[in-house]
């Protein structure tokens, strides 16, 4: 995947506290909107967090992210 000429997914960049509680929740089966709820953010706001962390993983979805999030074992 490529955007303005690089190449993503390729490094995880370091994942900052607030992704990684998010990564945590889907991991849980929580909904983008009940985690939004949860954590008194706006539905925009949580999707610009999911778009982070699927930019880099580089994968197009969240269930593609959390296959790889289970796969490579990224969160315990």
């Amino acid at each position: 995947m490529r955007r303005n000429g690089e190449n993503l997914g390729v490094k995880y960049g370091p994942l900052t506290s607030v992704e990684i509680g998010t990564l945590r929740a889907f991991a849980e089966g929580m909904t983008t909107r009940q985690i939004a709820e949860a954590r008194g953010l706006s539905l925009r706001a949580l999707r610009k967090i999911s778009e982070r962390l699927r930019l880099k993983f580089g994968v197009f979805t969240n269930l593609e992210m959390m296959f790889k999030v289970g796969r490579e074992r990224i969160i315990e």
